[in-house]
């Protein structure tokens, strides 16, 4: 990287000079302009980007429709709890908790994995600037900032989720269930 102020052709006209046996000399900034504003590059972070959006609105539907429908399935169970004493605002922590557990064991797992497969496939991908393998060689780096912007963005949505279905699940007084057959 340049310094700041310092003149990109005057540093360009001293590597010449400084190497003139060089077949061609790559200014990277030049080269990461170019790929960026490159059509098929920015197609590529587009579906990269949407892909991302579908998948956390498709996950997220999934986790309140598994949430809410797992609720009502255990029900009765969750009668024989409050039988024994256990309040309704204990049933809804129970609930929670059980499904923050799953959430985040999910993205630790997730995260895990998907870092492994980082390792073992993108640095065995060709990369080369033309016909010369690239120098440095090429390294692959998990992107942590993205990664911890993507976690908040999901905790976020998965609270606002969890605490929507929590709510259905208060109003539909699925903590009355034993005593349906008392009225």
């Amino acid at each position: 990287a340049l310094e700041p102020g310092t003149d990109r052709e005057v540093v360009m006209a001293n590597a010449a000079t400084a190497v003139p046996n060089a077949a061609q000399i790559l200014d990277a900034e030049t080269i990461r302009q170019t790929i960026k504003a490159a059509p098929m590059a920015l197609g590529l972070r587009t579906v990269t980007y949407f892909g991302y959006v579908l998948t956390t609105i498709l996950s997220l539907i999934g986790f309140a429709t598994h949430f809410y429908m797992t609720a009502r399935q255990r029900s009765t169970s969750y009668g024989v709890l409050r039988a024994i004493g256990l309040s309704p605002r204990q049933l809804y922590a129970i609930l929670t908790l059980e499904q923050v557990v799953l959430i985040v064991f999910g993205l630790g797992i997730g995260t895990g994995l998907g870092y492994l497969l980082n390792q073992l496939t993108l640095g065995d991908l060709p990369i080369t600037l033309g016909s010369s393998a690239p120098i440095p060689p090429f390294m692959p780096q998990g992107g942590w900032e993205g990664v911890t912007n993507i976690y908040l963005t999901l905790a976020v949505a998965f609270l606002v989720v969890l605490g929507i279905a929590t709510l259905l699940l208060w109003r539909t007084k699925m903590h009355r269930v034993l005593r349906i057959g008392e009225e």
